[in-house]
């Protein structure tokens, strides 16, 4: 028995992660059919009025409208949602219920596989049974609790006699130490946390903090440049150059240049 071609759109405002999404499904999935790729929300919703799509590959950060934003302008429509994106963190939490998947960048082929595997799946079973409206309910939820994260301002840091409560906004950067964490602010001496680097991540916005390196998270407030002429570094606004692993240096030249299209248009 053959099987139905998926019909997949791929929405990312990059023309190489496009390219590069575009080769593992047709290379590592049987009877796929990629009706189109959009590199904006808006180009996303002219294919959607014209072609009939079962699985919505999308990315959540991109220009003028995030996928959050399209989601919500696309409610009651009947296609799947994969979310592909570099913010793993905290924008991912509020889907991991309701959304069918969601593939960190740089991407897993066999997770970008598994999870178009899981949509063709589930088709079958939203047709029935008020599947459909189910399904867009429990999303649009999702969206709604998104939005409304608030990441902390400031910290309260246990210390041998006490705490001290800081602004996160002062820190430049974070820096591994074994299972204890190194905060370093703008003006006010480093403090030694007993958390791993991890946790930390785990509740900045990443809109504001970028892990640069596994040891390393950066404010990109103190961003000043990018030098490659001893390796791949970011420089900070005091001077302190860090490196950027080669494993993530595609993604923190993309959120960097998000932010410099951001402060372009302000």
């Amino acid at each position: 028995m053959s099987l139905q071609p998926l019909r997949i759109l791929i929405i990312d405002d990059e023309a190489h992660n496009r390219k590069g999404i575009k080769r593992i499904i047709e290379e590592g999935c049987p009877s796929i059919n990629i009706i189109g790729e959009a590199s904006s929300a808006e180009e996303a919703r002219q294919i959607l009025k014209n072609t009939q799509t079962d699985v919505v590959l999308l990315d959540i950060n991109m220009p003028n409208e995030n996928g959050f934003s399209f989601l919500n302008s696309m409610k009651g429509e009947h296609f799947l949602t994969v979310f592909i994106t570099a913010y793993a963190e905290h924008a991912i939490r509020a889907f991991k219920a309701n959304a069918i998947d969601y593939i960190l960048k740089p991407i897993d082929e066999a997770e970008l596989i598994e999870a178009i595997e899981k949509c063709r799946n589930l088709l079958p079973v939203l047709a029935g049974n008020n599947g459909w409206a189910n399904y867009s309910q429990s999303l649009v939820h999702a969206i709604d609790v998104e939005q409304q994260i608030e990441y902390p301002k400031k910290f309260t840091l246990p210390h041998s006699s006490g705490f001290h409560i800081v602004s996160v906004a002062d820190i430049t950067h974070f820096v591994a130490d074994g299972n204890y964490t190194n905060l370093h602010f703008i003006e006010s001496p480093p403090m030694l946390i007993s958390r791993p680097i991890r946790e930390f991540e785990d509740i900045l916005d990443p809109n504001q903090f970028f892990r640069i390196h596994k040891s390393s998270i950066i404010n990109l407030k103190y961003l000043k440049s990018y030098s490659t002429a001893e390796g791949n570094e970011a420089i900070l606004s005091n001077g302190l150059r860090l490196p950027v692993s080669r494993r993530r240096l595609e993604d923190f030249m993309q959120i960097v240049n998000a932010v410099s299209r951001k402060l372009w248009n302000m």
